[in-house]
């Protein structure tokens, strides 16, 4: 009997001290309202905002509410902030959402250009982080897609968005394809991103994908014709989009301009566009390209073997181009090839032109030498050190 009744108070204080160490959501929302900003604190505050994340309801007002607040909180560690935005993404409904796209808008605004030395200050990574966040998070938010895409499309087109980071027009333009819309509308979206920033040229392969019918090269040409009335206002968004569909209408627009163009300043860009266009028209003419030796740049050919497989050349065509140029390279420790070739080979892979028993016949490189970094190359650090 005795050790009944022990073994039974065991049990209700055990049950006692888990139910006081499980925190209420309550006590997630106390601690957040007034989170301490030092890193020891960091640990406190994400676990709160984890238990808000499982226990709070969508649209709970105080709880986005409380978010929101660590979110604007310049003080707090970039961690906290970071997971407060990723789990109001969660929660909000649209009224909340536009609340947390007005919030971001104004960190964003408020992210500090680099130094003249290049270095960047502490604040810079903090809030392009949260941006990055939520640009990736926004196609997978429960928002409705007209609101959504308009939201993406007032991100790429702000002077902070093309100025500060062009990166960001990058990632809307991306995030717009993904969004569960119409093609027509995520296609209108995407060209009055491009009719905004005319002098951002590169456009995301698959938001570019969007536009090759008639009717977005008809607003495309729109565009181009309109950049060529007003001095100083070349569209290059535009004609990077027409010269990759060969687009022979731009063409003397374009060696036009190129008189206009200052050499050292945008007379290369303007060139390679001519370049774009006149290798493809007609076709064929890029299959001698590939298996010619005068190739400026590794992104060219890719470009060139990618463009080819669009077009529907043979792919027999493009694969005998392909093996003809890769004989140039004889001397395996050439630092060219050493670059070139595992791109060329997974490019040619991939648009289902080469097999990997024909990439074992195309010579290998030479590994590249020991990175100054360690484990990681250059381009893996600096990958890891920019958003």
């Amino acid at each position: 009997m005795r050790t009944t009744l022990i073994t039974t108070c065991l049990c209700v204080l055990f049950v006692t001290s888990a139910d006081a160490e499980t925190p209420t959501l309550a006590d997630a929302l106390r601690t957040l309202r007034n989170p301490k900003a030092d890193n020891q604190a960091s640990v406190t505050n994400v676990e709160a905002i984890g238990v808000v994340g499982t226990q709070a309801k969508p649209g709970d007002a105080e709880a986005f509410s409380t978010l929101l607040g660590c979110i604007r909180a310049d003080e707090l560690p970039s961690p906290v902030r970071a997971e407060a935005l990723r789990v109001a993404l969660k929660l909000a409904n649209d009224k909340q959402f536009a609340m947390l796209t007005a919030a971001i808008g104004d960190i964003a605004k408020a992210i500090p250009k680099p130094a003249a030395d290049g270095a960047a200050q502490p604040a810079y990574y903090t809030h392009t982080g949260l941006l990055v966040i939520f640009l990736d998070a926004l196609p997978h938010t429960t928002a409705e897609p007209a609101a959504l895409l308009a939201s993406l499309r007032d991100w790429a087109v702000t002077d902070s968005a093309q100025w500060k980071f062009g990166w960001a027009r990058q990632k809307a333009l991306r995030a717009i394809v993904q969004v569960d819309a119409s093609e027509t509308l995520r296609r209108n979206y995407i060209l009055d991103i491009i009719a905004a920033t005319p002098n951002h040229q590169p456009i995301p392969p698959d938001a570019r994908d969007l536009l090759g019918d008639e009717a977005g090269r008809t607003e495309l040409r729109k565009m181009f014709a309109s950049g060529l009335e007003k001095q100083r206002a070349f569209h290059f968004s535009a004609a990077s989009v027409l010269a990759h569909y060969g687009d022979l209408s731009i063409l003397d627009g374009l060696r036009s301009q190129r008189q206009k163009e200052a050499p050292g300043s945008s007379q290369g860009l303007v060139d390679y566009y001519i370049w774009q266009i006149e290798a493809q028209n007609p076709p064929s003419k890029l299959v001698d390209f590939i298996a010619s030796a005068n190739h400026p740049a590794l992104e060219v050919t890719l470009w060139a073997v990618e463009r080819a497989s669009q077009l529907g050349l043979d792919k027999a065509a493009i694969r005998s181009a392909i093996l003809d140029h890769c004989k140039q390279f004889k001397n395996p420790s050439d630092k060219t090839w050493m670059s070139k070739r595992p791109q060329l080979v997974a490019a040619a892979i991939e648009a289902s032109v080469l097999t990997e028993d024909d990439s074992r016949a195309i010579p290998k490189a030479d590994p590249l030498p020991p990175s100054p970094y360690g484990q990681f190359s250059h381009a893996e650090k600096h990958t890891r050190e920019t958003p």
